[in-house]
């Protein structure tokens, strides 16, 4: 990501602030499948997203992969998580189109996680969620 980028997403984070109630990411690891250098750059982008969201005193979440997997996605379906996840995205996103780009034949795996971790959001914020044993406590308004 180019610094230019990060500026856009701080840009985006200020334009925003006041709305912000809560900030997820997913937890990243390195895998080791990938290369030094790849993981590295990832890492620093990561990194740099997360020090703008520091730096701007927004609060925030980092929540694990199986975290939100195990809560957004529907139990006892055969498939592959990836394959679970994009069904789930669009049963619950019909009007996003989930490709990379018009060209593309298949859903990104980007946006399909980014939708879902947004939904792990949308309930967790809401309902208060206890990720350490998946009970929902309704929030009082």
């Amino acid at each position: 990501v180019s610094q230019s980028r990060y500026e856009a997403i701080a840009d985006m984070f200020i334009e925003v602030r006041s709305d912000i109630k809560m900030v997820y990411l997913e937890e990243i690891f390195a895998m080791p499948s990938q290369g030094s250098a790849s993981m590295l750059s990832f890492g620093k982008g990561w990194g740099q997203i997360l020090g703008v969201i520091h730096a701007l005193k927004l609060p925030h979440y980092i929540v694990r992969a199986q975290e939100w997997q195990k809560y957004v996605l529907p139990k006892g379906k055969a498939g592959t998580t990836k394959l679970r996840a994009r069904q789930q995205a669009e049963k619950l996103f019909p009007s996003v189109d989930l490709r990379a780009s018009e060209r593309a034949k298949l859903a990104h795996e980007g946006k399909v996680d980014a939708l879902m971790i947004s939904e792990f959001g949308v309930r967790h914020y809401k309902h208060r969620l206890d990720v350490t044993s998946l009970s929902i406590e309704k929030v009082e308004e």
